[in-house]
């Protein structure tokens, strides 16, 4: 099941890090999850299930932790870390996101690591990567998205910078360390079959998915805070409908657009053609645009605007976007251990994915150590 059924995955991550190998479990990968014997930390986050507090009820730790084993050892004491070195040789990769010094401190350290098993490709998950001044920061999400420049340009520009939900910076290092363990798998027969170190940076990520920050690198230029209105789009934001909300991407199809409202004398001048214009006065264009779009319904106007070729869509909340019966036709919601999931967005016509076990109870998979301890074969089964 899945493209990358042969692997096997150490999996050593709390939230840092655990999106990255839900990302991998997905894809078909054997993940052993290994926590501490009083649970991974993210167990006691919530929401919880019918806001009850529990280890076996966190939304959170669900959703980062579904299609994975389970186990428990204490790597503080020898006999976790003899447990854990006697899985290590049947492991492709080891994926963890502990602060740097962390593992060297028990004597796990990368070189001791590769001892035990040369072919191993080891991916750390820091906030600020393992070498440079920084490296001993801490880093929830919120200075990854600081230090990274996303926070900087984000919300309204007569507020303070505006954050965005959960944890986006953890989430986009997780897929940067998916792809880094991918390809350090995929490199292995050109190295002989030694694997290596993948050294996955929080702030890093988070800087190379801003093209702001790029751009401030190449020609000096600081982007501002605009709240929602977009860039270079007029109107290119979100209004409020009857019953929720739009959003408009207005470029090219402006007299469209101004036909649809009903051609009002006040955008009706020459100058409103140019997009740089309107850009240039979206304060002004957007006081005779909202009136004009408060008193229809989002299907109201998303109908009348695609119709005409324009760029609108209604703005979904959650609950929304869970009920969308496209999503639904296309499978996206998968249901395991009486849960249900947001399945994996890819969609393979010979290696089918998909959600096929929920997240592991504590220690659910120890009694299975033993068995794990078995090398497999190339087709990822026990030999």
């Amino acid at each position: 099941m899945g493209p990358l059924s042969p692997y096997r995955i150490l999996d050593l991550t709390s939230e840092r890090g655990a999106f990255c190998t839900r990302l991998l479990a997905d894809l078909g990968a054997d993940v052993i999850k290994i926590e501490p014997r009083e649970g991974d930390p993210t167990r006691r986050l919530g929401p919880y299930v019918d806001d009850v507090p529990g280890p076996e009820r966190s939304l959170r730790f669900a959703s980062l932790n579904a299609n994975k084993k389970g186990v428990t050892l204490d790597l503080e004491t020898p006999g976790g870390r003899h447990l854990f070195l006697a899985l290590l040789p049947t492991a492709d990769a080891l994926v963890e996101d502990r602060d740097p010094g962390d593992l060297d401190r028990l004597g796990l350290t990368d070189a001791a690591l590769r001892q035990v098993n040369p072919a191993l490709v080891h991916t750390s998950i820091t906030g600020f990567g393992l070498t440079g001044p920084r490296r001993s920061y801490q880093a929830p999400d919120i200075v990854a998205l600081a230090m990274g420049g996303i926070l900087g340009i984000s919300g309204d520009p007569e507020r303070p910078p505006c954050t965005g939900p959960e944890s986006q910076a953890f989430y986009i290092a997780g897929m940067h360390a998916t792809f880094g363990t991918v390809l350090a798998l995929f490199a292995r027969p050109a190295l002989g079959g030694q694997g290596q170190l993948v050294d996955i940076s929080v702030q890093d990520c988070v800087a190379t998915e801003e093209h702001q920050v790029i751009r401030f690198s190449l020609d000096g230029h600081i982007v501002r805070r605009e709240g929602n209105q977009h860039g270079s789009a007029a109107p290119g934001k979100g209004f409020r409908a009857k019953d929720g909300w739009v959003h408009l991407y207005i470029t090219h199809g402006w007299p469209r657009f101004v036909e649809w409202l009903g051609n009002p004398d006040a955008l009706s001048g020459e100058a409103w053609q140019d997009g740089r214009f309107r850009r240039a006065n979206v304060d002004v264009l957007d006081l005779f645009v909202k009136p004009c779009l408060e008193d229809l319904t989002r299907q109201e106007i998303v109908r009348g605007c695609q119709e005409r070729h324009l760029a609108v869509v209604p703005l979904n909340s959650p609950s929304e976007a869970a009920e969308d019966p496209h999503l639904k036709a296309l499978g996206l919601f998968q249901d395991a251990r009486q849960m249900r999931f947001v399945g994996p967005p890819w969609w393979f016509s010979r290696t089918p994915v998909g959600i096929h076990r929920g997240p592991p109870a504590l220690g659910q998979d120890n009694e299975d150590i033993p068995s794990f301890g078995r090398r497999r074969n190339a087709t990822g089964h026990p030999e």
